[in-house]
Formats: C-alpha cells, sequence, structure tokens
C-alpha cells in the first residue's frame, strides 16, 4: 500500500502525492542517502493489472537504459526499484504540468510555439537515438511543460505499455517493434495534436490521414512563417513508411529552423536500419497496405490558440568547436596546449625581464663599442696635450 512516509527501497521517503499517472499516484520524496528531493512514480501495468515476469523484466531494463541518457529536456532516471506491489521510477523532480493537461484547459498551440516545443522534444530524441534508446510512448500525456518554461520528456520505455494508440505508428499497431522512425511518427503527431486540436489519425480505425493542408506541398520557395513550413514536415514525419519519414536529427535541424525563420535544408534520405526482422519487415508492408479507415469528427468548437512561454532548444548532444578550414594538416589538428602562453624567456644570467634576451650582444656591436672607447681616449689624450701645451708656454 502507498502511503505518505513509505520508504521504498530503503532509501526513498515518500512525502506528499503531486498528481496521477497510469500506474497510481506520483510522489514526491526525499532520498535519505544524498538529501535530494525525487519524484517516485510507479509503472502502469498492462490491463488487468498484472504483469508476466518477462514484461517486469524488460520494462525494469528500459528503464535503465532511460538512466543513461543526460539532457536537459529529459527527466533524468535516478534509480529503478522492483517492490512488491511492481516498479518504481525514482526521477528528476520537476515542478510542472503535463502537455496533455494543458492543451485540455488551454486549447491548441500557435504554430510558432508548436515548433519551439518541438524542437526541444526532438532534441532529446535524437540524443536518445543516438545511445540506441528508443522511447516507444510520445504522446502529450509524457511532455511535461515546466514551470521555468523547459520542455521536458518522461517515461522512456515504460510507457510502451499504455501508449495512446492514436499517437503510436502504424508499423507498431501492426505488431511491429518500436524504432526511432516510430519515434518519429509519434512525435510527429504528437505536434499535429498540438497545432490542430485532434490526432492525425483520430482514434484507432476512425480517420484515413491527417488533414496537413495544401502547405504540405506548397512551393519550397514559400514564406519561412512556421505555420506554412510546419505542415510540410509534419507530413514527411506522418509517412506511413517508416523508411520514407526523417531521421530524429533531421526533424531537429527543421524544427529549430523554423522555430528561427530559416528555411529548413532539404533533408537527405534517411539511413537503413542495422538490422530488421521478417516480421518488421511484414509488419511495416501490412501497415502501408491498410491503411486506417473511415472519417475523423472534427471538434464541434476547436479551442482558440495558446502562447506558451519555452527555453530555446538545446542541441540533440555538445557538437566539437568547428575549426577553421586551411591548408595545412597540422593546423586542423592544433592542440590545446599550443595556446598556452609561452614562459617568460630568460638572459643569459637566468634572470631578468623576458624582454632582455632580445638585446644580446652580437660582433658588429661589439665594434661599434670598441670604436667609441678608442674615440673617447683620443680626445681625452688630445685635451692632456693641449693643457701641457699650454702649460708650456705660460713658463
Amino acid at each position: 500500500m502507498t502511503t505518505e512516509g513509505r520508504l521504498l527501497g530503503d532509501r526513498y521517503r515518500l512525502s506528499q502525492p503531486i498528481g496521477r499517472g497510469r500506474g497510481g499516484f506520483i510522489w514526491i520524496a526525499q532520498d535519505q542517502r544524498v538529501h535530494r528531493t525525487v519524484a517516485a512514480k510507479p509503472v502502469a501495468l498492462p490491463q488487468g493489472g498484472t504483469a508476466t515476469d518477462t514484461e517486469l523484466e524488460i520494462a525494469v531494463q528500459r528503464a535503465r537504459d532511460a538512466a543513461r541518457l543526460k539532457h536537459q529536456c529529459a527527466v533524468t532516471v535516478y534509480d529503478v526499484l522492483v517492490e512488491g506491489d511492481g516498479i518504481w521510477l525514482i526521477m528528476e523532480y520537476v515542478p510542472s504540468r503535463t502537455m496533455a493537461d494543458f492543451l485540455a484547459g488551454h486549447g491548441k498551440l500557435a504554430a510558432q510555439d508548436t515548433v519551439t516545443l518541438g524542437a526541444q522534444l526532438a532534441a532529446a530524441l535524437a540524443a536518445a537515438a543516438e545511445l540506441g534508446i528508443t522511447h516507444r510512448a510520445v504522446e502529450p500525456a509524457n511532455v511535461l511543460l515546466a514551470d521555468d518554461g523547459g520542455v521536458q520528456i518522461t517515461d522512456f520505455g515504460v510507457g510502451a505499455l499504455h501508449h495512446d494508440p492514436a499517437f503510436r505508428a502504424p508499423e507498431v499497431i501492426a505488431g511491429g517493434t518500436a524504432t526511432a522512425a516510430s519515434d518519429v511518427f509519434s512525435l510527429g503527431a504528437t505536434l499535429y495534436f498540438a497545432v490542430r486540436g485532434a490526432t492525425p489519425f483520430g482514434p484507432l480505425g476512425t480517420d484515413p490521414g491527417p488533414d496537413l493542408g495544401s502547405a504540405a506541398h506548397a512551393d519550397t520557395t514559400a514564406p519561412t512563417d512556421a505555420a506554412t513550413l510546419l505542415p510540410r514536415l509534419l507530413a514527411d514525419m506522418l509517412a506511413t513508411n517508416p523508411m520514407e519519414r526523417p531521421s530524429m536529427g533531421s526533424c531537429w535541424e527543421a524544427l529549430t529552423a523554423i522555430a528561427e525563420g530559416r528555411q529548413p535544408t532539404p533533408r537527405a534520405v534517411p539511413p537503413q536500419p542495422h538490422q530488421s526482422s521478417v516480421n518488421e519487415a511484414e509488419s511495416s508492408a501490412a501497415a502501408t497496405a491498410a491503411p486506417r479507415q473511415g472519417t475523423a469528427s472534427p471538434p464541434a468548437q476547436p479551442h482558440p490558440t495558446t502562447p506558451i512561454r519555452t527555453r530555446p532548444a538545446p542541441p540533440p548532444a555538445p557538437a566539437p568547436q568547428p575549426i577553421a578550414a586551411t591548408s595545412s594538416v597540422a593546423a586542423q589538428h592544433t592542440p590545446d596546449w599550443h595556446h598556452q602562453p609561452m614562459p617568460p624567456m630568460m638572459n643569459a644570467a637566468g634572470t631578468g625581464h623576458p624582454g632582455d634576451a632580445a638585446r644580446a650582444t652580437t660582433p658588429a656591436s661589439q665594434n661599434r663599442t670598441a670604436m667609441r672607447a678608442l674615440l673617447a681616449i683620443a680626445v681625452l689624450a688630445a685635451a692632456m696635450v693641449g693643457i701641457l701645451f699650454t702649460e708650456l708656454l705660460l713658463v
């Protein structure tokens, strides 16, 4: 039983509930070992409230995989616990509300806000893809809108047990394995929902496809406003064939460009997956050949668009600083120490001002010094001869 004061894993003391997820109440907790405030969230079990040992093992492994991801737009997973009543995630505490709750209370987002939010999510998902981590459940319920204006995604891997079919890729619905390409589809569906107020295919089996309008196929020389460019990008992300979708990194680049008022760079053909089973290929083919049927019922009274306050999207991963191109290969790989200040130069005695060495003696300077000395002696001798001659005259 989950109550206030309960100790999870002999370490995390539950303090107070802060919300409710599919698995139950989410709690603020105190990490007794490092004295840190965290969020403790029970993982939702499959329908019926029970899970097989295999399902639990997979969920725990996916949660531990998610703990490898460190990105400011992804909620950090600190620990995964298997308790008597199921699986608990110990995560970063983020004062926030879900995107689903925000849209339910405030309506749709403007296109500009949608691309800004989408760029943040794509940055985290692209970083996860670089680590081989698939989210499997990108949807508004798993997007957090932080009180400080940040956007973070949560529930990597474990949310797949209850992923809303309206945001699920066709090949996954057909029984295929979730991939980075299916995350691209789910992100596209999430952004479509944000800007349109409805899911692109509606509830499962009710809509033949998204209504992206004529802007999805407009001339690429059109103005660079978000309302014009976003539908084109969503059309690519929501492609039925996963091989026709852009990579998550390309989505981040395009969303960032649109958010900054630039024309996105034409995307390259996404790379082929490293491995694909026969079942996945058959599932993809089946999903392509048999799209969802039916017609969607638009909302009776659409909500007005609502602005949100978000931070600029960070890159998926830290990138090295560019090095200016030169004709010298060595110049392109200049080590860091090359830019350190040189030690002060010393004179022959090992001491003195750093510039003293520049004034070292040479043969030419020695000749000039000798000539000056001889001239001084000659002048002095002439003066003495003159004095003696004068004294002789007086005598």
